[in-house]
């Protein structure tokens, strides 16, 4: 482990000892011992369901790039590139992905790593959007000169349908901004390895894969529209977390707060955004007339289901391997 994600671990778990420091411990522990398994099983299932999702959009943009894969085949890779993510560089899951499709379905390695790629640049993007959205609106409802904060979201929504068709207009904004990431080095930083020599050896037809992705309308609205989909579903599984712990945390408060929990861990950049992520789920539930404890028991219970979707991850990953023998050494 490098210094800079040592320091951040240890920044995230400092987070996490203050938290467990200022709330009462025994009411954290009833709470999630007292849980609805109904509502927390609903909630697993959800989970599946977004999976299940994302592995529809990568089969849908590698039909569109003429690389046919089944569904199943889409699902198992999506997910155990899952399980990569989180013990591994930040590319690695994508690296997978690509490596994967080659070992499986002979296509060249650069194809599937480049849509896998786009898709996290247009995920990032879009979970942005969504979190600053939630953001105005909840300003909105909360404001007292305000009272019909349905006018005003409706207002924030044509804006959003207007920026869309732009981009649409002219995709070329999409790949414009991906080079930009790349050249100030703030999208993903792979070059000090052999597998970032390798591609910058092949960077013009990386690059020309990037292009043809950001420049498919078909591509741009369905990793738009399904993204959406996935991640309003993970919201949603967030709301049935509260309720199993009997916290009547409304819908859209819910998913809001995911939101912003998942953008803050992600600016934070410590690793599996811990520390950062709970206290931001505990700050706005306080904010929402909960206590501090209830606040720490939602973003337990949040690492919990999140635990039981790794080892379905691991499963994976480890099945398809036997067949793939991916391993770290591809990476470095």
């Amino acid at each position: 482990m490098d210094k800079k994600k040592l320091y951040l671990t240890l920044f995230g778990v400092a987070i996490l000892l203050a938290l467990f420091l200022f709330v009462d411990l025994k009411e954290v522990i009833d709470a999630l011992l007292e849980i609805d398994l109904g509502y927390f099983v609903i909630a697993i299932l959800i989970t599946f369901v977004s999976v299940i999702v994302k592995a529809f959009r990568w089969k849908k943009v590698l039909g569109y790039r003429k690389q046919k894969i089944s569904f199943f085949e889409s699902f198992k890779i999506v997910s155990a590139a899952n399980f990569l993510f989180l013990f591994m560089p930040n590319f690695a899951g994508d690296f997978y992905r690509g490596y994967a499709l080659k070992k499986l379905k002979n296509y060249r390695f650069i194809k599937g790593f480049s849509s896998a790629i786009f898709e996290k640049f247009m995920e990032f993007g879009i979970i942005l959007a969504l979190g600053i959205l939630w953001l105005i609106y909840y300003v909105v409802m909360k404001n007292a000169e305000l009272q019909n904060g349905v006018i005003v979201l409706s207002i924030i929504f044509i804006l959003l349908i207007i920026t869309a068709f732009i981009v649409m207009r002219k995709p070329k904004i999409v790949y414009k901004i991906i080079l930009m990431l790349e050249k100030k080095k703030l999208f993903f930083n792979i070059k000090k390895t052999k597998f970032g020599k390798k591609i910058k050896k092949e960077g013009r037809f990386f690059l020309s894969e990037l292009k043809g992705l950001s420049t498919d309308r078909n591509i741009l609205l369905t990793i738009s529209t399904l993204t959406i989909v996935a991640w309003i579903l993970h919201g949603v599984r967030f709301y049935f977390l509260a309720l199993s712990l009997n916290m009547p945390l409304g819908l859209v408060s819910a998913v809001g707060i995911f939101f912003i929990s998942v953008n803050i861990g992600i600016i934070s950049m410590t690793p599996g955004s811990v520390g950062s992520k709970e206290a931001v789920i505990v700050s706005l539930i306080v904010l929402h007339g909960f206590s501090a404890s209830q606040g720490l028991s939602l973003a337990i219970l949040e690492r919990i289901a999140f635990t039981v979707m790794c080892v379905f991850y691991a499963i994976f990953f480890y099945t398809l391997n036997a067949k793939l023998h991916f391993s770290k050494e591809k990476l470095s």
